[in-house]
């Protein structure tokens, strides 16, 4: 199974992230737009593997960050039509440190978690076209680090949805 964690998003940012794949549609912005209840901040994705209970008892070693996060930013991964548009992040050292600490943590224990910078985002959609001209306002939101989780990742009949399997 495909495992990924996670810090999920609350209500309070939900509605303003909607709001902008509202204002990104209304522009004529083509692509898979990713539904509400599968957006999430990743700290690391795993990848394939069965090892749920040590992927979940690295994860809970790690206090969670005091501050909350805060929407900042919008931006695209990739090029042509395989873009992945994304709302930012303000700059988060604890979070980095997280994230950081916890891939570290992950590939210690024998996981094969890529060393890339973390870039601390929301992806709204997926294969998006016609951006060129697109502008979007971000509302100023922010909400709590109340929990990280561990999930699970299927595509069932052609959606991607993410299962959560243990929480810290």
């Amino acid at each position: 199974m495909r495992l990924f964690i996670a810090i999920p998003i609350a209500a309070e940012l939900l509605e303003a992230l909607e709001a902008v794949q509202q204002q990104l549609k209304a522009q004529g912005v083509r692509a898979h737009y990713t539904r509400l209840e599968n957006l999430h901040i990743t700290l690391a994705f795993i990848g394939n593997s069965e090892r749920v209970d040590e992927a979940a008892a690295v994860m809970r070693q790690f206090p969670l960050p005091k501050q909350p996060v805060e929407l900042a930013g919008f931006g695209h991964f990739g090029k042509g039509r395989s873009l992945t548009l994304w709302v930012g992040l303000k700059e988060h050292r604890e979070l980095s440190n997280l994230a950081v600490n916890l891939q570290t943590a992950l590939r210690e224990a024998g996981f094969d978690i890529d060393v890339r910078r973390f870039r601390p985002h929301i992806t709204i959609a997926r294969q998006a076209q016609d951006i060129r001209d697109a502008w979007v306002e971000i509302p100023a939101r922010s909400q709590p680090i109340s929990n990280i989780i561990l999930y699970r990742s299927d595509v069932t009949n052609g959606r991607r949805v993410y299962t959560p399997l243990e929480t810290a």
